[in-house]
């Protein structure tokens, strides 16, 4: 195979496990949704249902970028990812103040913050685990040149991380830095 339907091949992988990721936090969202409707009935944030709408809204241009092999699909995604940062701003800070206000109705606001949570980090695997490789696959991409023979190596040019073009980088929405991975002992 060549290298760029290695890529593909990998490039879908990772897609479908962060479907599957996806699809954990759409089942953790579920239950708080049951939550919250057994409790005494406290309004929704209004954030949360646009939260929910913009998810929807990447998921599928996310989907298209990766079947269309978009890379400019892919940019519009992750740059729609601020968007739900600043939502998810807003619901926390309603969270705390429902919470101080009528500490009765703590525990709704803090469901309704963790659906919240979750519908973030939804957008964020959408920005994040589509967008940016299709980006970072676009960068790899390497044409033959007219004329060169099989088995010859072909000039690769040097891989340009997305943190450099401008695209926000796992954490940095949230203003983290991302997670330490620990070697196994």
């Amino acid at each position: 195979p060549m290298a760029r339907d290695v890529r593909i091949l990998l490039g879908l992988h990772h897609a479908a496990a962060e479907l599957e990721r996806m699809g954990d936090y759409a089942v953790n969202i579920a239950k708080l949704a049951q939550q919250i409707a057994s409790e005494p009935e406290t309004p929704i944030f209004p954030q949360i249902p646009r939260m929910a709408q913009l998810c929807r809204e990447q998921l599928r241009a996310a989907m298209r970028a990766l079947v269309d092999v978009s890379e400019e699909g892919a940019r519009a995604v992750c740059a729609r990812d601020d968007e739900l940062d600043e939502l998810y701003d807003e619901v926390y800070e309603a969270a705390v103040a429902m919470m101080e206000s009528a500490p009765q109705r703590a525990r709704q606001a803090t469901h309704q913050l963790f659906a919240a949570h979750h519908l973030e980090r939804l957008g964020d695997r959408d920005a994040h685990g589509h967008g940016e490789l299709l980006v970072e696959a676009a960068d790899h991409e390497v044409p033959v040149e007219h004329g060169a023979r099989r088995g010859e190596p072909a000039q690769r040019p040097q891989p340009v991380r997305a943190r450099a073009r401008g695209l926000p980088s796992r954490g940095r929405a949230a203003g983290l830095a991302p997670p330490r991975r620990h070697a196994p002992r």
